[in-house]
């Protein structure tokens, strides 16, 4: 081979050499990105709506997926059925919370309430005021008072089952079918069992801003996370039933308002909302990663299935849907205009409200 050959080679090897090299330092900045499908699209009417009288039959409640298209006041709430098909909807002029088993409409300052079952009919009448919440997949039930110094259980016929005076402001809530995680702003955190009583009392910590903004439990599990302080904020994982600390780290000084958390089903990762971010945390290898978003998290969702964080953000006037495999690998990422909140993810397939439509997204996961 001459001499005048290896410029040649050069031009096209050192090319090469610095595609590679992006592949490997940058993967999901240079891998192409995927596209959502769209599958369909559903009109939500304003007005009550039930499939029910039109039909004649009745979902069973297992095969009803509960939404509520959150606006600034109120919304559109109602079900779903597996078929991606609309069963029911009405309008909450301020309030809503609503699961498989059934929904409570609340007024602003709430004088009674009334559990309705998901076809429309009345179930049971609460005695007494505040404000009603489902948790734990709607299988518990709680009240807190107009206060946020007390809370107790409902059961399905509208009974107490427990109440609880609590020394200062609830500030955020968790709870799976054996605890309830209760944050309070004395930065103290209250560890409840399944009776109300009090398992395990956290202190507050030593931020500058004693005050918890956020708890979260594993649905399928034991562990618990609370976010405290500010000044830093402070994040740790512990086991419900010894105390042990799981993990503990300090995160960047975040705005003072309460924070979403969740648990992966797998029981490896923690996603914690940001400013206009997400942290990841790998818990199995006590680290934590950053996602940036384009603007304020609305709703996010993790599918057990495909194993996808999916996102919900503010961008501007539009909502921008995108999904990653933890920690960074970008699925999917697409931008539609909405002022809907609503998310709902079930294997490869993805629910999200558009205004007063909720459109069906196909992943392309298996």
């Amino acid at each position: 081979m001459s001499k005048k050959a290896f410029p040649h080679i050069f031009s096209f090897i050192l090319p090469l050499l610095g595609v590679l090299a992006m592949l490997f330092l940058f993967p999901e900045n240079t891998l192409p990105e995927p596209v959502l499908e769209l599958i369909s699209t559903i009109d939500i009417p304003e007005n009550e709506y039930s499939a029910d009288s039109q039909t004649g039959q009745t979902e069973p409640a297992d095969a009803l997926v509960p939404f509520f298209l959150e606006e600034e006041t109120g919304g559109v709430f109602g079900y779903l059925n597996r078929n991606n098909r609309l069963v029911r909807s009405g309008r909450a002029v301020f309030g809503c919370t609503i699961s498989g088993t059934g929904y409570i409409v609340f007024p602003k300052v709430p004088d009674s309430l009334a559990i309705n079952n998901p076809d429309g009919s009345p179930a049971a009448t609460i005695s007494g005021t505040g404000y009603p919440r489902y948790f734990a997949a709607g299988k518990r039930l709680f009240v807190f008072t107009s206060d946020l110094t007390g809370l107790r259980e409902i059961n399905s016929a509208g009974i107490t089952i427990w109440r609880r005076n609590i020394p200062s402001w609830i500030t955020s809530v968790s709870a799976n079918q054996e605890i309830v995680v209760v944050g309070l702003s004395s930065g103290a955190c209250l560890l409840l069992g399944k009776n109300g009583e009090i398992i395990r009392e956290m202190a507050a910590g030593e931020s500058r801003i004693a005050c918890i903004y956020g708890t979260s439990c594993e649905q399928i599990g034991t562990r618990y996370a609370v976010l405290s302080g500010a000044g830093p904020h402070r994040i740790a994982v512990m086991e419900a039933s010894t105390g042990e600390l799981v993990f503990k780290t300090e995160l960047p000084d975040l705005a003072r308002t309460e924070k979403r958390m969740l648990f992966s089903s797998c029981r490896r990762y923690l996603f914690v909302e940001g400013d206009d971010s997400v942290f990841i945390i790998d818990l199995a290898e006590k680290k934590v990663d950053t996602i940036f978003l384009p603007g304020r998290l609305i709703a996010f969702s993790y599918s057990k299935d495909s194993g996808i964080l999916v996102l919900l953000a503010r961008r501007g006037e539009n909502l921008e849907l995108s999904g990653l495999r933890p920690p960074r690998a970008l699925v999917f990422r697409t931008a539609y205009p909405s002022v809907s909140r609503f998310l709902y993810t079930d294997a490869g397939l993805i629910a999200a409200g558009r205004n007063n439509q909720i459109s069906f997204f196909n992943t392309g996961e298996e």
